[in-house]
């Protein structure tokens, strides 16, 4: 039977695979022309600081067919790595015992 800790570890290399895999997608289906700079510092034109640079902004820089296969691959990531916080914390709250 699989433990709690390789199920955690295991969700967390598959979020992070699915984030690195949507960073190269996103690298590979940009718009011709866009360079590293443009990811960097956002999209030429009227923009937010570079501090407050979203993942919105980044997205505006990639071919229109693929946005939704990017967009896919990251919050899948993201996603499994928050439900795999969230739900150890929850299990540590439903079985104290389980995390002595």
């Amino acid at each position: 039977m699989l433990s709690l800790g390789s199920l955690f570890v295991g969700g967390w290399s598959l979020a992070c695979t699915l984030l690195l895999v949507g960073v190269i997608a996103t690298w590979i289906y940009r718009i011709p022309g866009t360079t590293l700079s443009d990811f960097m510092h956002g999209p030429k034109g009227q923009h937010a600081p570079r501090l407050f640079h979203s993942a919105a902004d980044a997205l505006r820089l990639v071919r229109p067919e693929k946005r939704r296969l990017i967009y896919g691959l990251q919050l899948a990531g993201a996603s499994i790595a928050a439900f795999a916080i969230a739900g150890l914390f929850l299990v540590s709250l439903v079985f104290p015992e389980a995390s002595k």
